[in-house]
């Protein structure tokens, strides 16, 4: 990735050299170019690069730009600070970060906040990590709530969808009824009728009977509706008693040791992270379910999307993790998403927050069709969480709408003794 960016720099400078006048043409893309540096050097924690490149960034940064921009901008001088330790420094260039939000990106606002308690309990303020713990907690509690609140109506609009369409097919079969029984008394005036009223009778039965039947599928469908936000609701109920039991605790009890505030921010910290994504799970199937996710689809080169994803689970803080990845393509483009498939692709290759063991995991793309790509990853962590079995229900749903909605497939089987996941995805290009 740093040879990409730094290719991609070259040809800007170069461009700049013959052409000096298109400095500010290309201003926001070397920008662009500086911070996602900066992402880089920050998630390997390397304090010297990253303030290199922040330095060249600022030399293109304005306040007029682009909000993403500057949340991007100030969070990574923020991480610097963090990686530093330079705290006074540290806390107020998040604080610039979360003003940047304005309102907007609740989840990702959510996210710098817990970061920001992180860099609290870091710093030995346990009272004011926990307060920031609680203020994202809440926030995300707010957005459950609404979360809970939508699938609640639509589950409501369904039935009365079904509840009207009944209605209308059973006043459909009352008329032709009346019709046909218009003309059964013809036809028993004409010809003595007894076996068209038999008739008559049988097809009443039968139509009540699928009546009947396509009812009972409603109500399951219902049933069980209720029986997932019934689970979901206890999923997220736990972890956000913890976090608001143990923030209460760190926020009014003084007698409390340093190895007891550790401990606490320790679980809040693990339990806002677990209920962080849940809900953004919970998001993104109710989403999918219902059509309302939106892609950014671009051309992009598979193969190099599969190295990425091993580079990032390779990169995992604290875990010994091998992961090997075999291909004979050398590029293969398609039109994909390349946010989301990434994200799909870290949910089989990556370790669920919270566990350390070390582990394996191999994957291999290659061709299914002459039109169609397949992914075969073997002993993936989320065929092996059984601590975590109704999250990675929902994140195997998640991974199935995501490639269905753009004709692929995603199957979960076992082949001589090892669990595998197959992963298919379409070559051409889809309307």
């Amino acid at each position: 990735m740093i040879a990409e960016l730094e290719a991609q720099r070259r040809i800007i400078d170069d461009i700049i050299k013959e052409q000096p006048a298109m400095l500010d043409s290309y201003r926001s893309k070397i920008l662009e170019i500086e911070l996602m540096y900066c992402k880089i050097y920050l998630a390997v924690e390397d304090a010297p690069n990253l303030k290199k490149h922040l330095d060249e960034a600022a030399k293109f940064y304005t306040d007029d730009s682009f909000s993403s921009t500057v949340i991007a901008y100030n969070f990574s001088w923020a991480g610097y600070y963090y990686i530093t330790k330079d705290w006074d420094k540290c806390f107020p260039q998040f604080e610039l970060t979360l003003s940047a939000f304005k309102g907007t990106q609740p989840m990702y606002e959510m996210d710098i906040r817990r970061i920001m308690g992180d860099a609290y309990a870091d710093a030995g303020r346990y009272k004011e990590a926990a307060e920031t713990y609680r203020v994202a907690v809440l926030k995300c509690d707010s957005i459950n709530k609404a979360t809970l609140r939508m699938n609640e109506e639509t589950v409501q609009a369904n039935y009365r969808i079904q509840k009207a369409l009944l209605e209308k097919e059973i006043g459909a079969k009352r008329f032709w009824q009346i019709a046909v029984g218009g003309v059964s008394l013809f036809v028993i005036l004409l010809v003595g009728g007894v076996l068209r009223v038999s008739r008559i009778y049988r097809e009443l039965a039968k139509s009540e009977r699928e009546m009947r039947e396509s009812y009972a599928v409603v109500q399951a469908a219902d049933k069980m509706k209720e029986v997932f936000l019934h689970n979901i609701t206890n999923e997220i109920s736990v972890p956000l008693h913890s976090v608001v039991t143990l923030s209460d605790s760190l926020c009014q009890r003084n007698d409390l040791t340093m190895e007891e505030q550790q401990e606490y921010s320790a679980v809040i910290r693990r339990n806002a992270e677990k209920l962080i994504d849940l809900i953004f799970n919970i998001l993104d199937l109710s989403r999918l379910e219902s059509g309302m996710m939106k892609f950014n689809v671009q051309e992009y080169d598979m193969v190099q999307l599969c190295t990425d994803a091993r580079m990032q689970a390779e990169l995992q803080e604290g875990i010994s993790v091998q992961v090997d990845f075999l291909t004979d393509l050398h590029t293969q483009l398609v039109q994909v998403d390349t946010v989301r498939f990434m994200k799909l692709l870290s949910s089989v290759l990556m370790s669920p927050k919270g566990r350390r063991e070390p582990y394996a995991v191999q994957y291999m793309l290659d061709y299914k069709s002459i039109d169609e790509l397949r992914i075969v990853v073997t002993n993936s962590p989320l065929l092996m969480d059984v601590e975590n079995e109704r999250e990675c229900e929902i994140q195997h749903a998640i991974n199935r709408l995501y490639l269905e909605a753009f004709q692929g497939s995603y199957q979960l089987c076992e082949e001589d003794g090892k669990q595998l996941i197959i992963i298919t995805y379409p070559i051409k290009s889809f309307s």
